[in-house]
């Protein structure tokens, strides 16, 4: 009978699943001196070969490379009868590495694993919570970023947290985010925040509740109640981004603004360049990581990569640079897409524009990964500057790939 399983005994580590990848990373983990357990729904070792049992069913490359290769004996002790294995042999063949490696002692089959256990997510938020970093609490689990139910765990401890610090329990409530997924909105790391709230001389005003109706000489007035002050600090944010930008009133070729182009949302190719301005850089702007990523270290590499291309325009006498439309469109729907993969454009953050009233609301940041964007950046330099037009007393280069 298949049944739930428990695990009342700690491990060091627990594998779900007895196939190829099962059977190695159990054997692996021995190696290093861990305690492991293996789970598996199945009545024996094989995973797939175990359950996909229909007529015809075989390995459809040669069966000498779909083996292991971790141990030469192994190699040797097994012969395969066809160039390419029917399933059962294929089974037959697992069931003998388990044998052959003392590996079932430590296999429980017939095992469903229904959760990953509240121990094991409360002892990896908690480690997450003393680090006391964004990496940390943002990185609590690999899917929660792109898994509303992974990230909604995450987020009711945190809420967890907010309500053990806050004594009173309307304050708490109400200092608890339920608006939007946690990390799509930019966490703040802070020292003494959630404390400051039982000070007897604290107190919170939800102004989604009673929102402010003006600012009088003597402070403030909301829906319900007047408040005087001394002093009023307008943490009120700002334009990200594309603020500074459009601001500077920079115009392109025909004088058309940045402002008027990036009217329905900014428009770059590697965040670096816009079409129709040529020899305008942009240092950590939109369509780059710039803002999920170290600001600084992102600066320093796009200098880098601004001052190579300068230097290569002088020495192969070019004169103006600038994206082509089809590399800036593909590149545009790049970012889109690797932001609708994740729960980032379902917040009214900064991130999407959405503090700014009359701002088109597009994930401005580039989240597909610092390592993934420096790459991009490099590649397009060895075929000379993919994606971008040049000119100069010699001539026009395009590779528009």
């Amino acid at each position: 009978m298949n049944q739930p399983s428990s695990v009342p005994e700690q491990y060091d580590a627990v594998v779900v699943g007895a196939g190829f990848s099962g059977l190695y990373m159990l054997y692996r983990l021995r190696q290093l001196g861990l305690s492991a357990k293996v789970f598996d729904s199945a009545g024996d070792v094989g995973g797939t070969w175990y359950w996909n049992r229909y007529p015809g069913a075989r390995c459809d490359i040669p069966t000498t490379d779909y083996t292991y290769s971790f141990d030469p004996e192994l190699e040797k002790e097994w012969t395969w009868s066809e160039k390419y294995a029917t399933q059962p042999e294929i089974l037959d063949y697992l069931r003998f590495v388990a044998d052959r490696y003392g590996m079932r002692s430590d296999i429980e089959f017939s095992a469903t694993v229904t959760s990953a256990g509240e121990a094991v997510r409360r002892e990896r938020f908690e480690a997450a919570w003393e680090q006391g970093e964004l990496f940390g609490i943002l990185n609590v689990f690999a899917d929660q970023g792109v898994n509303p139910a992974s990230n909604d765990i995450v987020a009711e401890m945190i809420r967890e947290k907010i309500r053990a610090i806050v004594k009173d329990p309307a304050t708490a409530e109400a200092l608890c985010p339920k608006d939007h997924y946690f990390g799509t909105k930019r966490p703040c790391l802070d020292t003494g925040y959630f404390e400051t709230f039982n000070l007897p001389h604290v107190r919170l005003v939800d102004l989604r509740k009673q929102p402010i109706v003006s600012i009088t000489e003597e402070g403030i007035e909301t829906a319900d109640e007047s408040f005087g002050f001394d002093a009023i600090v307008y943490a009120t944010g700002f334009d990200a981004m594309t603020g500074a930008l459009v601001a500077a009133d920079v115009a392109g070729r025909d004088g058309l603004s940045l402002k008027e182009k990036w009217a329905t949302g900014p428009s770059t190719y590697l965040g670096l360049m816009t079409a129709g301005f040529p020899n305008l850089f942009i240092l950590t702007g939109p369509g780059s990581p710039s803002v999920l990523s170290n600001m600084t270290v992102s600066i320093e590499q796009h200098v880098d990569w601004v001052a190579g291309c300068l230097k290569d325009m002088r020495e192969e006498g070019f004169e103006t640079i600038e994206p082509t439309a089809l590399a800036e469109s593909g590149w545009n729907q790049h970012v889109q897409d690797c932001a609708a993969i994740t729960l980032h454009p379902t917040a009214k953050s900064w991130y999407m524009g959405a503090n700014v009233p009359g701002k088109p609301r597009v994930f401005l940041p580039y989240i597909g990964g610092v390592n993934a964007y420096r790459q991009a950046c490099d590649e397009v330099v060895g075929p000379g500057y993919l994606g971008f037009r040049m000119i100069g007393p010699g001539g026009v280069r395009c590779r528009d790939g």
